[in-house]
C-alpha cells in the first residue's frame, strides 16, 4: 500500500477557494459540502486529541493488490505520539441536506412517501419552486442502514483500499431540525461480503 502526498496542497487550496467564492462555481450542494467538510473535520480533530489521536491529511491512497483503484480519504486517524503516517482509521464526511429545492409545486411534484413540501417560492427565472423535506441527514443519523447504498459501498471500497480497521463516517448538517443531531458519527467496520463483491469487480 502506498500513500501519495502529491497534489494534496493543491486540492486543499482549491477547496478553500471554492468555499470563499461569492458566486459559487458549480452545484451549490457541492460548494456547501466543501465548506462544511473543513468545519466538521476541525471539530472532530479537536475531540480526537482528547484521546491522544488526530486527523492527518492525505493525498491518494493506493493498494498494490488493486493497482487500478485508489481514493483520497477525508482524513486519516493516527496516534499523536506516532510520528509516522501509520493509521488505523479513515474519515469520510457527508453533509447531507434534510431540505432541498426542487422545481415545481404541490400539483406537479412527485414525492416519495417520506417527503413533504415545506414551502414554495418563485425563482429568479419566474418559475415555481418548492423546498422539500427529504430527511436524508435525519434518516442516515437514525440508522446506518439508511445511509445511501452508494455511500455504504464507497466506504467499503475505502476500507478495502486503505486496509484500515474502521471508518469514521461523520454526518454533519448544521441546519438539522430540532430532534435531529447536527452531528452523528458512525464507526463502520469492513463488511466481508460487500468487500468480496468489490474484489471481484476490481479483478474483472
Amino acid at each position: 500500500m502506498l500513500l501519495i502526498d502529491r497534489g494534496k496542497n493543491a486540492c486543499r487550496i482549491a477547496n478553500a477557494d471554492a468555499a470563499a467564492r461569492l458566486t459559487p462555481n458549480g452545484n451549490m450542494y457541492a460548494e456547501r459540502g466543501h465548506v462544511l467538510e473543513n468545519e466538521i473535520r476541525e471539530m472532530f480533530n479537536e475531540d480526537l486529541k482528547k484521546s491522544g489521536l488526530e486527523i492527518r491529511e492525505a493525498g491518494l491512497l493506493l493498494n498494490t493488490d488493486f493497482p487500478d483503484a485508489g481514493y483520497s480519504p477525508d482524513g486519516l486517524v493516527c496516534k499523536i505520539s506516532d510520528p509516522t503516517d501509520k493509521y488505523f482509521g479513515i474519515v469520510e464526511i457527508k453533509a447531507y441536506n434534510d431540505v432541498v429545492s426542487r422545481k415545481g409545486g404541490p400539483k406537479t411534484l412527485k414525492l416519495n412517501s417520506h417527503e413533504r413540501i415545506v414551502d414554495t417560492y418563485y425563482g429568479d427565472d419566474g418559475e415555481l419552486y418548492s423546498h422539500v423535506y427529504v430527511g436524508k441527514h435525519a434518516r442516515a443519523c437514525a440508522n446506518y442502514m439508511d445511509v445511501p447504498l452508494n455511500a455504504q459501498m464507497q466506504i467499503q471500497m475505502e476500507l478495502l483500499i486503505s486496509e484500515a480497521e474502521t471508518c469514521f463516517l461523520l454526518l454533519y448538517n448544521p441546519d438539522a431540525a430540532e430532534g435531529t443531531p447536527q452531528l452523528k458519527i458512525h464507526e463502520v467496520a469492513p463488511d466481508p461480503e460487500l468487500q468480496e463483491i468489490l474484489r471481484q469487480r476490481l479483478r474483472n
